[in-house]
């Protein structure tokens, strides 16, 4: 991710700052204290089997700059004197400030979407499209499990102005799911994989040139 102001953020996701400096520069957003780096914004991620507001000390304590959290600071560090200078931001739902916040950050960089949903193969669908479309185009793609409401946030996120296309896999746990993914990310091709995966020539790839644009579309049969 390139560096924003926290500011931005506050403005991107209706927030409150409630201490620290809202012109601080921000390079990159946590949401696991086990992996965070000196300088990470800690997203306190309230998930059905943990509570990141239990390890905003443990963030500090590791260099976090700061933690955007949805629960009343007073309680969360009553036993805790807290560096002034670390940045506070409260929001109304922390997971709805970090996709409110990938969004507003996508805006900033024009890329070809490729969305990629179906029962089955999504993701060596999409490896093998990246892997084609890497020899030409620097790109992105979704990596791991990185495929839900969560992931595919973190990913818009580590976006940067070489990126000329986009390539998401579309997890689908239930209904309206896909159609929550897209508010994300729209698409520009859409791949629908459903049935058995074959690895053969029904893979075609048609790239169309229109200026310096790429039109890219990806028929898979199965």
């Amino acid at each position: 991710m390139e560096g924003y102001k926290v500011r931005e953020l506050i403005e991107a996701t209706s927030g409150r700052i409630i201490q620290g400096n809202q012109n601080s520069i921000i390079n990159r957003i946590s949401i696991d204290s086990r992996t965070l780096v000196p300088g990470d914004l800690f997203f306190a991620i309230i998930g059905t089997r943990f509570d990141g507001h239990n390890f905003i000390i443990e963030a500090f304590n590791k260099g976090a700059s700061g933690a955007v959290v949805c629960k009343d600071i007073g309680s969360l560090f009553q036993k805790e004197e807290i560096d002034k200078n670390k940045i506070i931001i409260e929001v109304k739902d922390t997971l709805s400030a970090l996709q409110d916040w990938s969004k507003y950050y996508k805006n900033k960089f024009k890329t070809f979407n490729i969305c990629i949903t179906g029962s089955n193969g999504k993701t060596t669908t999409k490896e093998i499209i990246a892997h084609i479309l890497s020899q030409k185009f620097p790109l992105l793609k979704t990596s791991g499990n990185y495929n839900n409401e969560i992931g595919i946030p973190l990913t818009l996120l580590q976006l940067n102005d070489l990126h000329k296309i986009l390539v998401v896999e579309m997890g689908m746990r239930g209904l309206g799911e896909i159609e929550t993914l897209t508010n994300f990310v729209s698409p520009d091709l859409a791949v629908l994989k459903s049935g058995s995966f074959k690895i053969n020539k029904n893979i075609t790839t048609r790239i169309i040139r229109d200026g310096n644009i790429p039109l890219i579309n990806v028929f898979i049969s199965s």
